[in-house]
């Protein structure tokens, strides 16, 4: 599988870039800068974070497989540096789930999102039930969906596994 089939597909440039190292091997700040410039805004990865029966939407499985990717370094720099536009909608958690910041609910957060608050902006942890009242999209400036590992599909579990062998590596999943 190619490195560039595990990170999501980039937004077409129309501007020609010729490079985005030097003869030296180091990055070209300027050519790099302009493709993210121009790409940035237009291309933002959101999904919704409720169905129209306000069933929560789990992330596709492109996107859980490119926060592995990156997060797992499955792919090297260059790739990455390819694909500068990481999927936000999911973060794969190993460990325990973290506190609900609004209920205070022990293990039950499932969203990490911007929230508002008296001394201005910031993220909190959210379970299922806060989360319904402030969060309408993964992704972006929007929240991020908490998956434990345990939820990774057994289809990404293998690839990633896989993957992780070929780099000599043990697997994240047990």
């Amino acid at each position: 599988m190619p490195q560039s089939d595990w990170l999501l597909p980039q937004p077409d440039m129309s501007v020609q870039v010729n490079a985005l190292r030097d003869n030296e091997g180091n990055l070209l700040p300027d050519a790099l800068g302009a493709l993210l410039a121009m790409a940035g805004d237009s291309y933002i990865e959101q999904v919704p974070a409720f169905d129209i029966d306000g069933t929560p939407v789990v992330p596709p499985d492109r996107h859980v497989l490119d926060h592995l990717a990156r997060s797992c370094a499955l792919v090297d720099e260059e790739t990455e540096l390819l694909h500068p536009f990481a999927a936000t909608t999911v973060y794969v958690m190993f460990g325990d789930r973290y506190e609900c910041d609004i209920c205070k609910t022990p293990e039950s957060a499932r969203y990490d999102s911007p929230l508002l608050v008296a001394a201005g902006a910031t993220n909190g942890y959210l379970c299922e039930a806060c989360a319904r009242r402030v969060v309408t999209a993964l992704g972006g400036d929007g929240a991020t969906y908490l998956m434990a590992a345990d939820e990774v599909p057994a289809n990404i579990q293998a690839k990633v596994d896989a993957r992780l062998a070929e780099l000599g590596s043990d697997t994240i999943f047990t």
